[in-house]
């Protein structure tokens, strides 16, 4: 399958077509971290939401020492927000990256091509076109193997 990546740097667009005929295992191991990664940020933000309510709750009621909780559970929604946006913006892009480097040294890209190089894809291509080639190739792979029966 063919795919093109535009590419912007210092203003001047360009497009690569790429082929993509086959999706290294690698790239379905980074996919699943990053699917189970998802579920625990998606638990976290209901756990923050569920803070937030008691918060919420303590403040309308007011029982007793009901600042000091309200301070402790201030501090744990901070924490936690800090821990799981630094693990999610290393955990995202450089696996995607990763993942899509797997992809495209499996498909004839050769090592000292631009796609390789990971400041390409931090600076000079949308992270929706990473997103949207990752889940292309695992798309075409699954319904290469649905063909083959």
């Amino acid at each position: 399958m063919r795919y093109k990546i535009n590419i912007n740097r210092f203003g001047k667009k360009h497009t690569r077509q790429i082929n993509v005929d086959r999706v290294p295992y690698g790239v379905y191991q980074i996919a699943q971290r990053l699917d189970g990664f998802n579920t625990e940020l998606t638990l976290m933000v209901e756990e923050e939401a569920a803070i937030m309510e008691d918060i919420k709750q303590l403040r309308s009621e007011k029982p007793e020492g009901y600042r000091k909780k309200i301070k402790d559970l201030l501090y744990d929604l901070k924490s936690m927000r800090e821990e799981g946006y630094q693990a999610a913006d290393d955990q995202f892009f450089k696996s995607r990256v990763e993942a899509i480097i797997l992809l495209l040294e499996a498909n004839g890209i050769e090592e000292d091509d631009e796609l390789l190089d990971f400041e390409t894809w931090r600076r000079a291509v949308d992270f929706k076109e990473m997103v949207a080639l990752l889940e292309m190739a695992k798309s075409m792979d699954i319904s290469k193997k649905k063909e083959n029966g």
